[in-house]
């Protein structure tokens, strides 16, 4: 039981670590640096505060197109990120990799299937 709450602290705190940095810049730091990584300030703010985390989905997914996240770029890795955040079907990748289920294809309307196409072609 103490294991379990210990987890739950752990991730919450993960989850939310994101939203603590970036209320303590302030609205002309938060605007830079969303320009300086190339996205509009609320595109960067989803990106750090969403209470979803997509970044799992997102690891589970290139790894069954075996891409390796350590070859993409920040901005690739963001943009695809993103888009798992505002996805119709992220309910079925969350599915998958709750049950770990690596053989499932990826949903056929999931936002970043060209992308995992074109960087498993490349790899």
């Amino acid at each position: 039981m103490l294991e379990k709450l210990s987890s739950l602290w752990r991730n919450y705190r993960r989850r939310h670590a994101g939203s603590i940095e970036i209320e303590n810049l302030t609205q002309r730091e938060f605007e830079n640096l969303a320009a300086d990584l190339g996205f509009e300030p609320g595109e960067l703010f989803s990106l750090c505060t969403a209470k979803e985390n997509m970044n799992n989905v997102l690891d589970f997914r290139l790894k069954q197109f075996r891409i390796s996240k350590d070859k993409l770029d920040f901005a690739t890795l963001a943009e695809m990120h993103s888009r798992c955040i505002h996805c119709a079907s992220k309910r079925v990748c969350k599915y998958d990799l709750k049950r770990g289920k690596t053989y499932n294809p990826c949903p056929f309307d999931c936002p970043n299937l060209d992308n995992f196409r074109k960087l498993r072609v490349a790899a």
